[in-house]
């Protein structure tokens, strides 16, 4: 009669290992996948745009003089 589990005796803990090995796999993998898509900007990066380019829209619709547009770039840039 042959023996199926060829006396390795891991029993439960065994199939917890493996499970655990997968589980920490797929979710290993899974975070490269994500960080490498954010690098690229495909993931989570919305329509953002530079705080200059909004303060120089602002400007070009005459929404703020020049006063204050230069007061929000020194703020901006940390420039006191």
């Amino acid at each position: 009669m042959p023996y199926w589990n060829h006396g390795f005796g891991w029993g439960w803990f065994g199939l917890l290992m493996v499970i655990g090995t997968m589980v920490l796999f797929w979710c290993g993998l899974g975070t490269i996948v994500f960080v490498l898509a954010r690098r690229s900007g495909r993931v989570g990066a919305g329509p953002t745009r530079d705080a200059d380019k909004i303060l120089d829209e602002r400007f070009a619709h005459g929404e703020i003089d020049d006063e204050e547009l230069e007061r929000c770039r020194d703020v901006l840039h940390n420039r006191h």
